[in-house]
């Protein structure tokens, strides 16, 4: 299951793909504690990262979904609004959310960008 969602000031709070998945790995470190962690480690993943369009697109099983979901609320209320988490698409694949984002953006850097998500393994 993916799920995907924009944000702002993106650079000032995660510069990377890599700063924001530990930040919610320590989130669900910490609201969840070492079972919850467990569980979820293994399938939380950013498939996409995207810096032109300020979206992202995240891999976890669907279990997972709402603890998952849960620690973005409370990473936004961490950062004091510095960053807001909205999620605009929850997707069965990858592909899903693909389409998904061809729908809504149509900014031509944003599709190009969008189109080279086909590189990705699903």
């Amino acid at each position: 299951m993916g799920f995907l969602f924009p944000w702002e000031n993106y650079e000032t709070v995660f510069p990377t793909s890599k700063s924001f998945l530990q930040a919610v790995r320590d989130c669900i470190q910490e609201w969840c504690g070492d079972v919850g962690y467990g569980k979820i480690l293994y399938s939380l993943a950013v498939k996409y990262w995207s810096s032109l369009g300020s979206f992202a697109i995240v891999r976890v099983s669907r279990s997972q979904l709402k603890p998952v979901l849960g620690c973005l609320a409370i990473l936004s209320g961490q950062l004091d609004r510095k960053m807001d988490f909205t999620v605009v698409h929850v997707g069965g694949t990858l592909r899903t959310c693909k389409k998904f984002l061809l729908k809504k953006y149509s900014n031509e850097n944003i599709r190009k960008e969008i189109g080279q998500l086909d590189t990705l393994a699903t």
